[in-house]
């Protein structure tokens, strides 16, 4: 999609390089500028690690970090341009990593591994894009959308309802809005920065523990979860 007065649809595919070049070049075209990318595109193929096929692997690594790659590289190389031909920049880009890499949910190896390595590209990227005038940040939100909502159960209980509702991906707007604002640009990559990954100790990592049944992914009352920042509960 790209935003602004007479939005429209750009139907071409990130996960490719010719495909992420033509949205950019869409966006010059029908907008004049780019001031900010915001990454989203995904896909699940979730199965425990040992019946994963290469086909599922391959895609959810392709389009998620592929996906973020491609657009945030030729973003990247338009506004250095802009830079050399002494315009001044004032960039953003958000991508969109996942409690499920940062925290581990099984039957998503290749969904977690693909997140992890977004959220290493975005503190990266935010080192090599602040020369010139660039952001670039992270969001992981915990939330209910088209991707996900259809895989867990119903809800029974009030409680669980009022989970679902909060996890409604509708709040999650003022959150980007905010990162797209004058006031986060010295907001660079700082959230992702001090990651604490559980390690299980040597003992729970060789324990050997009984076959379960194929998990569903943030399905109500299946972890704790963290608390949701205010923006998510209007």
């Amino acid at each position: 999609m790209l935003g602004g007065r007479g939005s429209r649809r750009a139907a071409d595919d990130v996960a490719t390089m010719d495909g992420a070049a033509a949205v950019l070049a869409a966006a010059v075209e029908n907008f004049g500028d780019v001031h900010v990318l915001v990454n989203n595109a995904g896909i699940l193929r979730d199965r425990m690690l040992t019946n994963m096929t290469e086909e599922e692997w391959d895609a959810v690594i392709k389009v998620h970090l592929k996906g973020t790659f491609g657009p945030a590289r030729w973003a990247a190389a338009y506004w250095r341009e802009q830079v050399k031909a002494g315009k001044e920049v004032d960039g953003r880009i958000i991508n969109t990593t996942s409690v499920s890499g940062i925290y581990g949910n099984p039957g998503q190896t290749n969904y977690g591994a693909a997140k992890m390595g977004i959220a290493a590209f975005t503190v990266i990227a935010a080192q090599e894009m602040a020369r010139y005038g660039v952001t670039v940040n992270a969001v992981a939100p915990v939330a209910l959308t088209r991707m996900t909502e259809g895989l867990g159960p119903a809800p029974e209980t009030d409680e669980e309802r009022e989970l679902l509702r909060q996890l409604r991906a509708n709040g999650l707007g003022p959150v980007l809005i905010g990162r797209m604002m004058g006031r986060s640009k010295y907001s660079v990559g700082k959230q992702l920065r001090k990651l604490e990954l559980p390690v299980p100790s040597p003992s729970e990592a060789t324990a050997p523990t009984p076959r379960q049944p194929r998990p569903q992914p943030l399905r109500p009352g299946a972890r704790t979860l963290p608390p949701l920042p205010s923006e998510l509960n209007q």
